[in-house]
């Protein structure tokens, strides 16, 4: 038996009433050209559909997903900080539901990743400027 490769890109979502939106994004996440991903959503107590659609991406769903229900809105900074801590990716990309990606994005994200890691071992590169430049890539950072 084959195990499956580990993922690369952890997509990270945190949903609250987001249903209008969230279809489009998580299809726009299964029709990356790269296969190596893994899509973490942390729910955040929705009261619209949001928990209704989420329940068509559970395992064994065409898109799945590791799908987390709170029990209460814990806040935006808290959820996303309990889907990293889920994600198993080297490289975290956090998207806000209503957020549709182009098809080769994560295929871009793995061809930057290289000379980003590269100039972060620099001794003159500062964790500041890593920062920046990590916030103007996408919202996606280094575990």
């Amino acid at each position: 038996m084959v195990e499956a490769a580990p993922a690369q890109v952890s997509v990270l979502i945190v949903t609250y009433n987001s249903a209008e939106h969230l279809l489009r994004c998580l299809e726009s996440i299964a029709q990356q050209d790269s296969t190596a991903l893994e899509i973490v959503v942390i729910d955040n107590a929705s009261t619209d559909k949001t928990r209704e659609l989420l329940a068509q991406f559970t395992p064994p769903a065409r898109i799945p997903c590791s799908v987390t229900l709170n029990a209460e809105n814990r806040g935006f900074a808290a959820a996303q900080n309990q889907a990293i801590r889920q994600a198993q990716g080297e490289w975290l990309l956090c998207l806000n539901p209503d957020v549709v990606l182009r098809p080769d994005f994560t295929i871009w994200i793995a061809a930057v990743k290289k000379p980003i890691a590269a100039n972060m071992s620099m001794q003159n590169m500062s964790l500041a400027r890593a920062a920046r430049w990590f916030s103007i890539a996408g919202q996606w950072c280094r575990m």
